[in-house]
């Protein structure tokens, strides 16, 4: 291994380090009770070595979401590409690959999803840097864009009722994120994961309101 892959090497793992005490502090905390001191201690490094890997505390924040937002782009890309070859033969199957993209990118990284509704919810996007705020912004738009094309293609074909297709994709994500909320507060009371036998019965309940007969 050469110098520079291992320097690189141990960039990413002292990165990941910090990135794994910064989930546990924020989780535990909250974004604005959170200090970077605290972070720094709890990945046994300096102050200056977190700001030495990321500018500020929200940069800090928002790279927790960042890679599970990239993966839902990806999971979203590919299934708009089995779209346009033909790959789904009608609305259930739109509906079906829809939830099944999502519950991918949760799968991928459950916590990140949790950050990302904290994210929401405190309504922290004021808060952050601009040139963060815009790279969010960007990759958040990307993605509705697809979902949004994919929800219009399908009532041109006729596989759903008419609908504004900014309103439908809304609609798909916002489901999508109160049943991840729902299941994992009831996760606290029984330790029972009931996720995706929800989203199955999310396919059938839109089924019926969506779907041309």
């Amino acid at each position: 291994m050469s110098t520079a892959e291992r320097r690189a090497k141990e960039k990413n793992k002292r990165m990941t380090e910090i990135q794994k005490a910064a989930r546990k502090v924020f989780w535990k905390k909250g974004y604005h009770d959170t200090t970077v001191e605290e972070i720094a201690r709890k990945a046994q490094v300096s102050k200056g070595t977190v700001y030495f890997y990321f500018r500020s505390k929200d940069d800090l924040y928002v790279s927790l979401i960042i890679p599970m937002i990239e993966n839902l782009h990806s999971f979203l890309q590919q299934m708009e590409a089995r779209f346009e070859e033909g790959r789904f033969k009608n609305g259930e199957e739109v509906i079906k690959g829809i939830i099944e993209v999502l519950g991918q990118a949760y799968k991928f990284d459950p916590e990140a999803l949790n950050i990302f509704q904290i994210f929401q919810i405190e309504g922290l996007f004021s808060v952050i840097s601009q040139p963060t705020k815009e790279r969010l912004k960007k990759l958040g738009q990307t993605n509705f864009k697809i979902l949004r094309r994919i929800i219009s293609r399908s009532v041109n074909l006729g596989y759903f009722q008419p609908g504004d297709p900014v309103q439908l994709a809304d609609l798909f994500w916002g489901l999508f994120l109160g049943l991840v909320q729902l299941e994992q507060a009831k996760f606290q009371l029984t330790k029972k994961n009931h996720l995706l036998e929800m989203l199955e019965a999310l396919v059938l309940s839109l089924s019926k309101g969506l779907l041309n007969k």
